[in-house]
This record gives structure tokens, sequence and C-alpha cells, in this order.
């Protein structure tokens, strides 16, 4: 799949492997990926977070947020916010939860891929290569259909960040918190009057 893809997403793709490793994550998440693309400052994925009011200064706001719904197995802001509301601390339950079992102790466990008749056997992972997130494959898959739908020549960041934005994960949860919705992002990229096919924003 890697082949249809960009150079600046091809490389987002792998420094996403680089960045879970750096911080000791169990598995490549959507977070990684949303990290790699922020890491590439004039990438599509960064002007269209620009314009929308996600610029470079809101990109440690953005990556942080992720990484605390990930610690808080799931629990978003508003659902924190709301629990909060009604005298329950979670992020107090987390601490305490963590000085027992250890740091990251409700991060979500990463499942198996299911076996079932006329499915390989999946290989053992090589010592030192982290899995990847089901979500994260999820968000690749969709990053092929917003391609499509544009109708662009080649898979870039732009439709990265809109299937970050659309797949089911903590990346969309942030995102969608700060305002983006997939529908503005599209618009900015859906090719003007009298253009063809492929002519949205590009990037080498």
């Amino acid at each position: 799949m890697l082949e249809r893809f960009t150079p600046r997403a091809r490389r987002s793709v792998k420094d996403a492997v680089d960045t879970a490793r750096s911080g000791g994550a169990p598995a490549v998440g959507e977070e990684h990926l949303l990290a790699a693309l922020l890491a590439q400052p004039d990438s599509t994925a960064v002007a269209l977070l620009t314009r929308s009011g996600l610029g470079p200064d809101r990109h440690a706001e953005l990556l942080a947020e992720c990484r605390g719904i990930r610690r808080r197995g799931g629990i978003g802001r508003e659902d924190a916010e709301a629990l909060r509301g009604l005298g329950i601390e979670v992020d107090r339950i987390i601490d305490r939860v963590e000085e027992v079992w250890g740091e990251n102790a409700l991060l979500e466990p990463v499942p198996d891929r299911p076996r079932g008749r006329g499915l390989r056997r999946r290989a053992p992972a090589a010592p030192g290569r982290l899995p990847w997130r089901p979500e994260v494959r999820h968000v690749l898959e969709a990053a092929v259909r917003e391609a499509q739908d544009q109708r662009a020549d080649a898979i870039g960041t732009a439709h990265l960040l809109l299937a970050l934005l659309t797949a089911r994960g903590v990346t969309r949860d942030v995102l969608t918190a700060h305002g983006l919705t997939p529908l503005a992002l599209r618009a900015q990229l859906r090719p003007g009057p009298g253009s063809g096919p492929g002519s949205g924003p590009t990037e080498a």
C-alpha cells in the first residue's frame, strides 16, 4: 500500500513507529501517526491544521490530549469533565491505579488479529518490532478511500489527516473536540471549477 503514498506521507507512517518506540509505547497508535505528521512543518496536513486554527503552537497540546485519553483507557476530556461534575476525579483515580500497577496500567491491550477459516496464522512479531493497533490499519485504509474520493493521484498527508479525523480513535476525539470537521477539510481539498482529477493540493 505504501507505494501509493507521497514521500511525506510514507515518511509519516514510518516515523510513527520511531515515535512509538521512543515513547516506550507497547504498540503504534493513531497518536503516533499524528505526531509524525505534525513533525513535518511543510506538509499539506500541517497547512490544513494551521488554517483551521491548530498551528504549530497548538501541536504539543493536541499530542498531550491524545496521550491523556490513551492513559485514561479511552476516556476523553469531555467525559472526564462530566465525571468530575459528579464528584469523580478520573485523573486522581488513574494516578492511584498507576501507583499500584505501574505507569500506563490502563492502556488498552493490543488485540490479536482474529483467526478463522481461510485466514492465515499471523507470524510472531520480530524481536524489537512494535505491533500496529487495529485502529491504525483502519486509518490507512480510510486514507486510501479519501484519496480516491478526491480523485487524487497519490495518498498524501492531507488524506492521512482526514482519515485520523474520521476513523474511530483517540485522534478523532481530540481533533473534533477542537472543532475540526471532515467537511471543512474536504472543502479545502476539493478541486476548483474547471480543475481535473488530482488537481487539489499536492506535496512532494
